[in-house]
């Protein structure tokens, strides 16, 4: 797994004007400026140009005049594959970046942009000792230092926009360019000032092909949808606007069952980082990822597979299903390579009421979520991108006659709360913010049409790593308005820590909570699933800790401890069955003690939710620690949950599992598929601990 390593050695800006949030760079003065340009929409629009050898290039210089029309969103002017790959030159979190890749990762030299609506002249170079240089009309903003590799691949160009495996356009420019060009060395300030100086009409194009120039794209040289390279070097740009865009893509078949494997925040010390292994069913607040549906008798589910370890960006968003009429798995198939090693990344699926399978791919904080629609019901052939969306940890929920109600998180103020809703999965209103008071974790759930949702609170000293507090609150028609969980009004979005949705006060007690899982009971009140501990740190200091409830008992919250478990991240789901209470969770230690997961355990309560008992061993004596248990909407007893293993303490291979209802059988799934069908493979028999 590549790492990124940013060193920035000099900012060079003078004068930094605010703007709202945005700091504007001040410009020197132009000489001239462009009346025209290359115009990109911030959609769709951008131009490909085919990958060639004279784009490998031991040093390099990508320039253009630049007019933004949109100052916030990240766009990107000209890049050569996906994200960090070969070199960028873009807008990433309001700063310009050039960006070249380094022996392992990459460094940029980055500064923030120009006003909107002002033409400016912009460069970014890389010379043979891995030194990044940024300019603005022919100043230098900064350099940052790397460890010099050459650019050198089978990437295309593309100028607008990133295009991922499918070709679809991510982080799309919104304004207008000219006189792009690329050269195959890093030119000089003084080449730069000089080039910039020198109208379109005075160059000569003999003398800078000499000089190093390769190509050379601008509006004066428009055919069709032809954009013509003016060195005559045959490098000419093909432009793709959203009338030219195919949206349905055929899925791809995978070898196998390969989750991947992930990590995140090293720890430096014995257990490596704070949570990591394989993560293929991850996170708890990615909901959900399995349904069955009786109709056609089959159990459809999704999950974060991989290409391999060595594979820098190994996400792959992939669907499958297990038909119960024949006991097979059907051979998995990738809709979408999501250019990242992040599992955050993962899907979630929704079934709605004719059929289609709604893929929702989630992003990382930022606008690279997309959402995926099977073109035939129940099928996983082929699908239909919907939209490309801001959204990270989605919780969609389909109405039947309602359509969507849409719960998932913006980083808009850290991880901030938000509710959508759409008849169709097609049109969608405004995103409405629901909480929104330093930053929060959300698990959902629906119940007829009673949407409720619990979350944590993260406070300023500590943030994220400090989550604590536990609130509940309910919508009934389709996130208007909402309530707790005894029908008082709140005014959205809920904006201080003490408001009336507040479950349990976990601050005043010192204790950590992480979300697990929401369910309903017989009498539709909710129980709520988390782990509370006393630090974020993994390891036994910050223990015990606890599997926990939160149970609505009609007067009030019944908080309590019910199961000891030894990491922050073991996480697992809860449900009830003909009266009695099942937790499905790896609060066993596993082979990686105190790491993320262990060995399943399936506990019960008889006695809703007072005691427990550990009834069966499920997986005792694996290689590698079990992580996310994620349990099946409307659940066949044949196929209750699924989950991922990895180790914890290293990258590893990463196998995928499920069980049936009662715990007494655990199949694995095949690593290696012959056809269209194979049989699940039968895990060792589970122990039953009574």
């Amino acid at each position: 797994m590549h790492k990124k390593r940013i060193v920035v050695t000099g900012i060079l800006l003078l004068t930094l004007l605010c703007s709202g949030n945005l700091l504007w760079a001040q410009v020197p003065s132009l000489p001239w400026a462009p009346d025209q340009g290359l115009v990109f929409d911030g959609k769709d629009d951008h131009i490909r140009v085919p990958s060639h050898s004279s784009f490998d290039m031991a040093e390099m210089t990508v320039e253009a005049w630049i007019q933004l029309q949109d100052g916030t969103a990240n766009q990107m002017f000209v890049t050569r594959g996906y994200a960090n790959q070969d070199f960028s030159f873009y807008l990433m979190d309001q700063r310009i970046r050039m960006l070249a890749v380094d022996q392992e990762g990459y460094t940029h030299a980055n500064a923030a942009p120009p006003a909107v609506g002002q033409w400016f002249h912009c460069a970014g170079t890389l010379d043979t000792q891995g030194v990044k240089r940024l300019y603005y009309n022919g100043e230098l903003q900064a350099q940052s230092q790397g460890d010099y590799k050459a650019i050198q691949s089978q990437n295309d160009i593309t100028i607008g926009a990133m295009l991922g495996s499918l070709l679809f356009p991510e982080r799309p420019f919104h304004g207008k360019m000219e006189n792009i060009r690329i050269w195959n060395k890093a030119l000089s300030q003084e080449d730069i000032q000089k080039g910039m100086q020198t109208p379109p009409e005075k160059d000569n194009l003999t003398t800078m092909k000499v000089e190093g120039l390769v190509a050379y794209w601008s509006s004066r040289a428009v055919e069709g949808d032809t954009i013509q390279d003016q060195t005559g070097n045959g490098h000419d740009g093909t432009r793709f606007t959203e009338a030219s865009q195919t949206r349905i893509v055929k899925t791809t078949p995978a070898e196998g069952y390969h989750g991947i494997w992930y990590s995140n925040q090293p720890s430096d010390d014995k257990y490596r980082y704070k949570y990591s292994g394989g993560l293929g069913t991850y996170c708890g607040k990615h909901r959900h990822l399995a349904h069955y549906v009786a109709e056609v008798n089959k159990t459809f589910f999704v999950y974060g597979g991989t290409k391999g370890l060595d594979d820098p960006n190994p996400l792959l968003i992939m669907i499958s299903y297990y038909d119960h009429n024949t006991n097979k798995l059907a051979r998995p198939v990738m809709i979408q390579e999501k250019g990242t090693a992040d599992a955050h990344h993962n899907p979630v699926l929704s079934i709605d009421a004719q059929g289609h399978l709604w893929v929702f791919a989630s992003a990382h904080g930022g606008k690279d979520g997309f959402l995926w629609k099977s073109t035939q019901p129940y099928a996983i052939e082929e699908f239909e991108l919907v939209m490309q969306k801001e959204f990270t940890y989605p919780q969609p929920n389909y109405i039947p006659e309602k359509g969507f109600v849409f719960l998932f998180t913006k980083y808009t103020g850290g991880r901030e709360l938000y509710v959508n809703h759409s008849a169709d999965g097609y049109t969608w209103g405004e995103d409405t913010k629901i909480a929104g008071f330093g930053g929060h974790y959300q698990v959902t759930e629906q119940i007829g049409h009673r949407q409720g949702t619990a979350f944590n609170w993260h406070p300023p000293q500590g943030g994220l790593n400090a989550r604590t507090n536990l609130y509940y609150m309910q919508t009934n028609d389709l996130g208007q308005s909402w309530t707790t969980v005894d029908g008082k009004a709140l005014a959205i979005p809920l904006d201080n820590p003490k408001n009336p949705a507040l479950v349990h006060d976990y601050q005043a007690e010192g204790l950590l909570v992480y979300m697990k899982d929401l369910i309903y009971d017989e009498n539709q009140n909710p129980i709520i699933l988390t782990v509370v501990s006393k630090g974020y740190e993994s390891g036994p200091e910050n223990g015990p800790r606890y599997f926990h409830i939160a149970h609505w008992q009609g007067a009030g919250w019944k908080c309590r401890n019910i199961v000891e478990t030894d990491h922050n991240y073991d996480t697992g789901s809860i449900w009830i069955d003909e009266g009695v209470w099942n937790l499905l969770v790896p609060s066993s230690p596993g082979p990686q003690a105190y790491c993320t997961g262990g060995d399943v355990v399936l506990w019960q309560s008889q006695d809703q939710g007072e005691t427990w008992t550990a009834v069966r061993e499920m997986t005792a004596n694996s290689p590698r620690n079990h992580t996310y248990v994620r349990r099946v909407v409307n659940a066949h007893p044949d196929f209750q949950a699924f989950w991922a293993d990895g180790d914890a303490l290293q990258p590893s291979p990463s196998r995928l599992y499920f069980c049936n209802r009662s715990g007494d059988r655990v199949w694995v799934m095949p690593n290696s598929i012959n056809g269209a069908f194979a049989d699940p493979e039968p895990y060792p028999q589970a122990s039953n601990t009574q």
